[in-house]
């Protein structure tokens, strides 16, 4: 039996989504109730053109507004593809996109945008052109910062980053919302890290 181009264009791509991760899938737990967890994959060139077309349906005017409203829309979609029933990485884990958004909260449906976009980054410090010296400066200067002192955007991507490097350390402590984690401070030590 001769291979046409097409099978190999499948092979390809089955090998290209493995190495992406779609057939080891990420475990995402939910920020508002970390004990629902989903697998996420990557998603194919052919679910992000299914989030481009479900925003462009979006009756909006072409103003900022409207415009947020359609990225939103796409990242929604992006986040239904991608994810899936643990155990099944076949099996989608809501029957649409509106079941979806009316099950999620919204800063769950965020942090799977967040884990998304980071599990679909191709990207390295060599990729980044990064020198070993350059590097040296980033890592000085993290070990230097005044975690304390970091709000708002700053701290969420340095939760988010922790929450990827140090997984099992601040498993519990990170779950948690700002309120909760402010309230339980034990002596109002600013020390930094």
């Amino acid at each position: 039996m001769t291979s046409t181009m097409a099978d190999k264009l499948r092979e390809a791509h089955r090998l290209s989504r493995m190495r992406q991760g779609n057939e080891v899938a990420e475990d995402v737990a939910l920020p508002s109730n970390s004990e629902i967890h989903f697998w996420m994959v990557p998603l194919t060139e052919a679910e992000q053109q299914m989030g481009v077309i479900h925003a462009a349906t979006i009756d909006v005017l072409d103003n900022a507004a409207g415009i947020a409203t359609r990225n939103r829309a796409a990242m929604q979609s992006d986040v239904f593809h991608s994810l899936r029933e643990p155990g099944n990485i076949e099996q989608r884990a809501f029957q649409s996109i509106e079941e979806m958004t009316s099950l999620l909260e919204p800063s769950d449906v965020d942090h799977c945008i967040n884990t998304l976009t980071m599990l679909m980054e191709y990207a390295s410090p060599s990729v980044d052109g990064l020198t070993d010296e350059e590097l040296s400066d980033l890592k000085n200067a993290f070990g230097e910062t005044d975690w304390s002192a970091l709000t708002g955007r700053q701290w969420a991507v340095v939760k988010l980053c922790c929450q990827v490097l140090f997984p099992e350390l601040l498993e519990v402590k990170l779950r948690g919302s700002s309120s909760t984690e402010s309230s339980t401070e034990k002596n109002g030590s600013s020390e930094s890290t």
